[in-house]
């Protein structure tokens, strides 16, 4: 018996369609955004400040992080006076919760 593959005209995908999903695979894939992730599906909402001793980790260091996921919509962010409370955008959280489940 021969196989043979058939040759099909596929369709031509617009790849500017995926740069969204792009940059919230891009923001997931860092063992700190993961574990900042992960104190937040636990606490709900965290301030920098509490993040900073927890992960062991600078304050700006704990900001760049903060940023990428910021600006991928992974996050959100409320601000009281000179504090900033983040927690995961409600629209994302059940892939953050899916990509924290993997092993």
């Amino acid at each position: 018996m021969e196989s043979s593959c058939k040759v099909i005209k596929l369709r031509s995908p617009d790849l500017s369609d995926y740069e969204d999903r792009e940059k919230i695979v891009e923001s997931l894939a860092s063992k700190v955004r993961l574990a900042i992730l992960d104190l937040m599906v636990e606490y709900g909402e965290v301030c920098t400040c509490e993040l900073v001793p927890a992960l062991g980790l600078s304050q700006p260091t704990i900001t760049i992080h903060l940023s990428k996921l910021y600006e991928a919509g992974i996050i959100e962010k409320r601000e009281v006076k000179k504090f900033t409370f983040y927690h995961i955008n409600p629209r994302y959280s059940g892939i953050v919760e899916s990509v924290l489940r993997l092993r």
